[in-house]
């Protein structure tokens, strides 16, 4: 949640892997998040189920196919990246409090 600690993990850090949040950073920019991930769904997704779960049979190929029709529908992508996107202006939104 912005203003708990959310915009900390957003920020680089050495110790970075492929176990962190760096998406939500990546995220925070839509208009580049999307022209990298777009036409590329199926690639994005089965990274973070496969790095979520260390199992490549945790999600079966019915429900992957599933996600990625949905996310590859006009503008889903795209809302799915402003959730985090508008981590900045929650957190200005929250400070005021």
């Amino acid at each position: 949640m912005p203003g708990c600690g959310y915009e900390r993990v957003l920020q680089p850090s050495a110790d970075w892997h492929t176990g962190s949040n760096w998406q939500l950073a990546l995220f925070t920019v839509p208009d580049v998040a999307e022209f990298a991930f777009r036409g590329r769904e199926r690639e994005l997704l089965t990274w973070f189920f496969w790095h979520g779960s260390c199992n490549p049979t945790a999600v079966s190929e019915a429900h992957v196919n599933e996600y990625v029709s949905q996310v590859a529908k006009p503008g889903a992508l795209r809302a799915g990246i402003e959730y985090y996107a508008s981590v900045w202006q929650d957190w200005k939104l929250i400070k005021r409090i």
